[in-house]
Parts: structure tokens; C-alpha cells; sequence
């Protein structure tokens, strides 16, 4: 694939697709809408223009889940495997929107889960948000057609 192409229903988890900008960050952590499917917490913030991926993501694992960073790192692979094997749905929503979108999504279980589980879980997180995106759309149309 060139570097010019646009990825499509690819399972990478590319350098550019991940979230790193410290001012991206704090601006998704103020301006950005919550939604909590257990065991996850996301943070999301659509943009009008997409880049040459349409999400950026960043993983997180508080300290409150374990102490230890073996066991937050393990999770932390978890999430990002079960995200970069179900993205292509996230994707092809927002491509047809023409939009981006910022995420955090973060770890809130208590237990330690299996990546079965945690992958059902990631599915039924990247639906809500294509849902999301869609409504967005939709209300965003409704107003353009009344003006």
C-alpha cells in the first residue's frame, strides 16, 4: 500500500492513528462528550475535518485498577487489540460523514477481564459511537434545510 492511499478495512494500529498531542488531549478532556460502556469509559470529540485517518485514540489504565504496571499494561494491549480488530466500523462511518473524531477510551473495571469479553465490550463501544456520529450528522443536516 503507498503512503498516499487511504487505509481501508486494514488491522493496523498506525503511529499517526494514535493520540499524542498534549493540546489535543486537553482539548478533548474539556470539550469532548462521555459514554460509558462498562468495563469502559470513552471520551470522544468529532471534528469537521478528517485527516488521513479519522480517529486518533489514546488508551488509558488508572493506577486505582492495580498497582501494578504489568497488569495495566496488559490490559492496555488488550483494549488496543480489540480496538484496531474492529475500527473498520468506526471508519466507514466516518468516512462517509466526512468527519474525524478524538478518543480516550479508558479501563474502569475493577476485575481483571478476558479479552473475549473486552472485545464484545469494544464492539458494542465503536456501534455507540458510529451511532453518535450519525445523529450528529442527521441534527446538523435538519438545521442546514430550515435556513
Amino acid at each position: 500500500m503507498n503512503k498516499n492511499q487511504q487505509p481501508s478495512k486494514q488491522y493496523t494500529f498506525r503511529k499517526e492513528e494514535r493520540l499524542r498531542s498534549r493540546k489535543a488531549i486537553e482539548s478533548l478532556f474539556k470539550e469532548g462528550k462521555a459514554l460509558l460502556v462498562y468495563p469502559y469509559r470513552v471520551i470522544y470529540l468529532c471534528e469537521n475535518l478528517p485527516a488521513r485517518f479519522p480517529v486518533r485514540v489514546a488508551f488509558g489504565v488508572s493506577k486505582k485498577y492495580d498497582k501494578r504496571a504489568v497488569k495495566r499494561n496488559l490490559i492496555r494491549r488488550r483494549m488496543r487489540e480489540a480496538y484496531r480488530k474492529n475500527k473498520h466500523l468506526l471508519y466507514d462511518v466516518l468516512q462517509k460523514t466526512n468527519k474525524g473524531m478524538n478518543l480516550f477510551i479508558s479501563y474502569i473495571a475493577k476485575e481483571e477481564a478476558t479479552y473475549q469479553m473486552m472485545e464484545v465490550e469494544m464492539k458494542k463501544v465503536i456501534e455507540r459511537l458510529c451511532d453518535r456520529c450519525r445523529e450528529t450528522n442527521v441534527k446538523k443536516e435538519d438545521v442546514s434545510d430550515q435556513n
